[in-house]
């Protein structure tokens, strides 16, 4: 039991008073967000993988370029929070558009797989996640443009709609130019005796999208899409139309026209699929008339396409107190600290292809961090210091120099050596690193303040100051913890600290961490990407420290903390008298 501190023990509550409820999780190993088997229209792209996929050999010099077709891939890490999130969006899109495949494709790439740690590097990819756009004609060194990640299908959609536009493929999609329906008609090809306009105010997504859909099912008819101030085609068809609406034009008939517009939906239609099975029906008409042959229709394939990354079904089971002991954790583990530096060297810091000014002083300031104030094992101690030693003599460093001399120390930085004990999620790509980042910034805060309580002269008293603590903390949450949303999110934070104070005391750095540590818990909890066996809790928890709340109603909606003993029960925690991976037992 925790020294100082009160446990639920010792007002006589016990764990039989406790029903527990327990999430059995009916999955196999997934170690991706992404299955290229289930998730239609998705290409899960390797480092082995993604040149044949993505490149062809073009032209008389047989170049390896993207077709004819972009390419929009998003490089993830599968255990990145806002990544889980973004994943049923990413699936999404790729159902609703996979018929779109002659003109765009969708890939991934998880970054957190050792396989594909070059992959990544090598498009500069630092946090996650993130999507790159590669136009057609694109050669494998380059790293493509970025596209904004939208937080629902609609607005992505949208975004991408946006992209291809500018991007001028299809070509359709293209608006036409100030021209007469005569000038229109010379245009397409003689043999085209039909076609059908798409006409949209400027800013407009419905046209574009039924056209896209509709595009690859056409056999006879041609389309084109327009923005209604287009006044010279409109005067000339004579349509005063301001809305988006559908032509239908003849050549051999110009007086004939069909006319399809938003006016005359009824209010639960979908425009764009009317006006998408509207463009197809012509078209399935005049093949008939003409006994053209039809392939079968493309069209996304709704249904069960944005479930979360985990789909096999979860069963609820109710154990009954006498025959379940619950585990609680008293001690940062020893094994979490040490696979937590592993992964931070050999995935995060080794992405970096140049490591130069601040970023290089946050790199130093934060492997002497690990050297001083975190427990690791000898090896990896062994390592880190031979990092310092040549961190010391430059000013600059890329990640490949990084991994060179972290495995010229024989330091295994595979994922096989990467093993998580009490930050073991209890299925795949849940808790694992960021968990033991956290163990990580809360050990290093904590032992840096212990050890300026024992000799003020060896440790910046200064938090904030160059050489503080909290300054190597934020340096790499700011510079190197790639899910891109966490590090924004932490770093608003400590703008607002840094707006308050220029002096933080090692004591009121251990809190501030502490507060961000709960900010983030309850922020996500509830949400898609927590560990349903471990949900998102404000810590200490009552069992673990029930003095460090002024109220021991565990119904409270507000917490009044006590930090005072939250300050004493985080030394226990992680401070250096602990021994690490120490844990009671509740019987």
């Amino acid at each position: 039991m925790l020294r100082r501190f009160r446990s639920l023990n010792s007002i006589a509550v016990t764990a039989t008073h406790f029903a527990i409820i327990l999430l059995i999780i009916l999955c196999g190993d997934v170690d991706s967000l992404y299955d290229g088997n289930t998730d239609r229209g998705l290409y899960v792209l390797t480092e082995e993988s993604f040149n044949p996929t993505v490149y062809r050999h073009i032209g008389p010099n047989r170049e390896l370029r993207t077709e004819s077709n972009l390419w929009i891939v998003q490089f993830y890490n599968s255990w990145c929070g806002h990544c889980i999130k973004f994943s049923p969006i990413y699936k999404a899109l790729a159902n609703r558009t996979q018929h779109w495949s002659a003109y765009l494709k969708l890939g991934v790439v998880n970054c957190a797989d050792d396989l594909n740690r070059d992959l990544c590097t090598r498009f500069g990819i630092r946090q996650t996640p993130v999507l790159r756009l590669l136009t057609t004609g694109s050669h494998p060194a380059n790293k493509g443009e970025d596209v904004e990640v939208r937080h629902s299908t609609t607005n992505l959609l949208q975004t991408v709609l946006d992209v291809m536009e500018y991007q001028r493929t299809p070509r359709e999609l293209q608006p036409l130019p100030e021209q007469r329906v005569g000038e229109l008609w010379a245009s397409l090809p003689r043999s085209v005796n039909e076609v059908a306009v798409i006409v949209e105010p400027i800013g407009s997504h419905v046209g574009k999208e039924a056209l896209l859909h509709a595009l690859p099912n056409l056999h006879a008819i041609a389309l084109r899409r327009a923005h209604n101030n287009n006044r010279a085609l409109l005067d000339s068809l004579n349509v005063n139309e301001r809305t988006t609406f559908v032509m239908f034009l003849d050549r051999l008939h110009p007086d004939e026209k069909g006319l399809v517009t938003l006016e005359s939906l009824s209010r639960n239609s979908d425009p764009v699929a009317v006006f998408t099975n509207a463009i197809i029906r012509a078209d399935t008409e005049l093949t008939t008339r003409l006994r053209i042959q039809r392939r079968p229709q493309l069209g996304p394939v709704y249904g069960d396409t944005t479930s979360p990354a985990v789909r096999r079904p979860m069963q609820m089971q109710v154990h009954s107190a006498s025959s379940f002991t619950l585990s609680v954790q008293t001690a940062v583990s020893g094994q979490d600290l040490n696979s937590a530096v592993l992964y931070s060297l050999s995935n995060e810091i080794a992405r970096h292809n140049d490591i130069t000014g601040r970023e290089y002083e946050t790199l130093k300031a934060y492997v002497t961090g690990l050297i001083k104030w975190v427990p690791v094992r000898p090896a990896t101690l062994t390592a880190l210091r031979i990092l310092e030693t040549s961190l010391r003599r430059g000013n600059g460093i890329t990640g490949a120099e990084v991994t060179r001399l972290l495995r010229a120390s024989n330091l295994n930085v595979d994922s096989g050596a990467i093993e998580w004990d009490h930050c073991k999620g209890s299925v795949p790509d849940r808790r694992g690193y960021p968990c033991g980042l956290w163990q990580i910034i809360h050990t290093m805060s904590v032992r840096a303040y212990e050890a300026g309580l024992l000799s003020a002269a060896t440790v910046e008293s200064n938090a904030l100051a160059a050489n503080g603590v909290l300054t190597a903390v934020i340096g790499y949450v700011e510079h190197f913890f790639s899910c891109g949303e966490c590090s924004r999110n932490f770093m608003k934070g400590v703008a607002s600290l840094r707006r308050n104070q220029v002096v933080v005391s090692n004591a009121d750095a251990v809190l501030f961490l502490w507060r961000a540590h709960n900010n983030a818990n309850r922020f996500l909890a509830g949400d898609l990407s927590e560990d349903p066996a471990h949900p998102k809790q404000q810590f200490p928890t009552l069992v673990q420290c029930l003095d460090c709340r002024n109220s021991a109603d565990p119904q409270a909606q507000t917490i009044v903390w006590n930090e005072g003993n939250v300050l004493r029960f985080l030394r226990e925690f992680y401070g250096a008298k602990r021994s690490a991976g120490a844990t009671f037992v509740l019987e």
